[in-house]
């Protein structure tokens, strides 16, 4: 009798304490997801001149101080059919990447409550056409990239707040992703730019000068070390 009294105790703390560290767990989940969803803020336009302009005079790249884009681009729409199809958005992986032909891509992967970068049935943008890729493509050519790069980062980590804030843009359409160099460091950097200026017809300028209305994002987590797996 007192044996099963003895045993009933243990197996109720025991039950107890299995409750606990299942609501520690939820909690700590939902305070990761919190966390990665605040990676990322905006930064004064002027920055963002500086630290494109020294990328381009590093990589021999004249702008004449205007800065010619370099073709890296994911629309709204991309955007938000991204953002469903993976469960608790969390923000998006631009990962670099190198095709068959050793051309350089930047694809768009977006990460869910899992926080893994290949889930399987997410839709993957290729940032140089602003169009869906296969995951077995983007795997590939994600490899191929890292297998060349292997010091550089892979990718750029932003949280779903900054798409947030984009998405309260009026004058948000598509997003220009742009590689830059901290003035800092020299640390590599991805700027998400989103303008109401036509980028096509008058190339980009950040400066004081501009009248156009034009938001810029940095920030991100890199990996090296790797925000999400």
């Amino acid at each position: 009798m007192k044996n099963s009294r003895f045993f009933s105790i243990l197996f109720l703390g025991m039950s107890l304490l299995a409750c606990q560290d299942a609501k520690d767990d939820v909690r700590k989940n939902i305070s990761d997801l919190a966390y990665y969803g605040n990676v990322g803020r905006q930064i004064p336009n002027e920055q963002g001149q500086r630290w494109l302009e020294l990328y381009r005079s590093k990589n021999s790249i004249t702008s004449n101080g205007r800065i010619d884009l370099l073709g890296y681009s994911l629309s709204e729409e991309n955007l938000a059919d991204m953002s469903n199809s993976v469960s608790g958005f969390t923000g998006v992986a631009f990962h670099h990447a190198t095709d068959n032909f050793g051309e350089h891509h930047i694809l768009a992967i977006p990460i869910g409550e899992s926080l893994h970068v290949w889930d399987a049935g997410k839709i993957i943008i290729d940032t140089n056409s602003d169009l869906p890729v296969s995951e077995s493509t983007a795997r590939a050519w994600a490899a191929n990239y890292e297998a060349s790069h292997p010091a550089d980062i892979s990718f750029h980590f932003f949280g779903s707040n900054i798409f947030d804030q984009m998405n309260m843009l009026s004058f948000f359409d598509v997003m220009q992703l742009e590689p830059a160099l901290s003035d800092l460091d020299l640390s590599p950097q991805l700027l998400l730019i989103v303008s109401d200026t036509d980028f096509a017809l008058s190339g980009l300028s950040l400066g004081r000068t501009n009248n156009n209305e034009t938001v810029v994002y940095d920030a991100s987590s890199p990996c090296p070390p790797c925000p999400v797996e």
